[in-house]
């Protein structure tokens, strides 16, 4: 077993879990495969643009990582699964459904839950659309994480110029600053802070050659300042 290296703290992003589940739900599920998926569905569903809170058996089952907490001793991982979701359906933490073509639609027992399997069964919902692949819900690298993994350990200070600029400018911009701070081997949050802030004024579209010049040009005051 690799120990864990405990939970980061602000960097990530954070599962809302509702009050019931601990008050009601936490103190009845007698199984660890119920609370894994129930917990999980929780935060499957947070990271998806689902609209009625809805998901597919198979959705669950192509995220590889979350499969691996099945015991291979008491049977298929499909057949834990299915079993798991059967116990949860049983208790009423997940609603499900059947379209007109047979097809087995789960959903999570919320106001939104609620209100996808009554369309679904008044025949105005018959194949809700699929949800994003499990790994595209996967937390992506935030601001915290990018500069600690391409400019150096975090300080005070830094952590809060950081939360600031997180909340400034959209999360490309950021990813694709910290890339060309690599690229160019300005390893600095002065200089990542300085794009960013061009780009915020004059525009960045992806093609913005004068933009481009800019930056380089910012790049060689920098490097000489």
């Amino acid at each position: 077993m690799i120990p864990f290296a405990g939970f980061p703290e602000g960097r990530s992003r954070p599962t809302p879990v509702p009050a019931e589940f601990f008050n009601i739900l936490l103190p009845e599920i007698d199984t660890l495969g119920e609370l894994r998926i129930t917990l999980y569905v929780l935060w499957y569903l947070e990271r998806q643009e689902s609209l009625y809170h809805q998901f597919r058996e198979t959705e669950i089952a192509s995220d590889l990582e979350f499969m691996k907490g099945f015991s291979s001793k008491e049977g298929t991982l499909e057949s834990q699964l299915n079993h798991a979701l059967k116990q949860a359906v049983e208790r009423g933490t997940i609603l499900k459904a059947d379209t007109q073509a047979g097809e087995t639609v789960y959903f999570l027992n919320s106001p939104r839950g609620q209100a996808g399997i009554k369309a679904m069964q008044a025949g105005k919902l018959d194949n809700p659309p699929a949800n994003l692949d499990p790994q595209a819900g996967k937390d992506k690298p935030n601001i915290y994480r990018l500069y600690e993994e391409n400019i150096g350990p975090l300080t005070p200070l830094i952590a809060e110029d950081l939360r600031a600029a997180e909340q400034e400018f959209p999360e490309p911009w950021i990813e694709e600053a910290f890339h060309l701070a690599v690229q160019r081997n300005a390893r600095s949050w002065r200089y990542i802070d300085t794009i960013l802030r061009r780009w915020k004024e004059e525009g960045r579209d992806g093609t913005n050659q004068r933009g481009d010049r800019q930056d380089r040009q910012g790049y060689a005051e920098w490097e000489n300042g």
